[in-house]
């Protein structure tokens, strides 16, 4: 994966700071069907940001059915990071790195763990789960992907509201954390295994305490949204001083 994440570099003039793995990998649930999902930060020449024209701030390259690379210019993804966006904040927390400057990304991280806004996190998944659970049913057998497709941002906000923070998105941490809930755990491990080993099987009964613990959840995370207060954290000077040193670093 390197050699293309260097060939893009080559093709596109810019350098790569970071380049990750998103989806199903990343998330601790793809099988031998998965396909690879690369997302990266890039940085273009000194000049190019020299310009009054207003220029593409992405580079989307499918390589192959088996392969999508998709990255933001550096000035987009720290815009996106003071947001707290969850897209960028799933690349940064991501456990499969291909590749990254370390000192820059240390301090996207400290940036991103600084400014961190729950709220905003926690209504992108909670919008992403009630989406979701739409498109599920109420049927007594379920597509596996759908269900997976409600389970992990339900996840996802369950572990924001456990600990304030969004420390990974791999589902096992959050099945780990479960562990003390012993046929939810179980049910869930039997879920994510059928996605991991048995791909061929698209469908499956509901499982009674996931299905318990959706509907808690939904609305316990409505109720912590309705009485959280919000937090403002401004980093613009932090991240104009990275943003300015990276240019200087790779413009030349």
């Amino acid at each position: 994966m390197i050699e293309k994440v260097r060939e893009l570099e080559r093709e596109y003039d810019v350098k790569v700071l970071y380049a990750c793995e998103a989806g199903s990998r990343a998330y601790g649930i793809s099988n031998e069907t998965s396909d690879y999902d690369v997302r990266f930060i890039y940085v273009h020449p000194l000049d190019w940001y020299l310009s009054v024209e207003e220029k593409r701030d992405v580079i989307e390259k499918p390589i192959s059915n088996q392969l999508d690379m998709s990255g933001w210019e550096l000035r987009k993804a720290l815009q996106l990071l003071k947001k707290s966006n969850p897209s960028i904040l799933e690349w940064l927390h991501s456990d499969i790195v291909y590749d990254e400057d370390e000192g820059f990304m240390n301090t996207v991280r400290d940036l991103a763990q600084k400014a961190f806004n729950p709220i905003a996190v926690l209504h992108h998944y909670h919008k992403m789960a009630k989406r979701n659970l739409k498109e599920l049913g109420q049927g007594e057998e379920v597509a596996v992907k759908k269900y997976l497709n409600v389970v992990r941002p339900v996840l996802m906000c369950f572990m924001i509201m456990k600990s304030g923070q969004l420390f990974g998105i791999n589902i096992w941490y959050a099945v780990d954390a479960l562990a003390h809930n012993k046929r939810l755990n179980e049910e869930l491990r039997s879920l994510l295994e059928t996605k991991v080993h048995n791909p061929s099987q698209t469908k499956l009964h509901r499982l009674c305490h996931v299905d318990a613990f959706i509907e808690e959840q939904m609305e316990e995370i409505e109720i912590y949204l309705q009485n959280a207060k919000r937090r403002s954290v401004d980093i613009t000077k932090d991240l104009n001083d990275l943003f300015r040193s990276t240019v200087k670093k790779y413009g030349q």
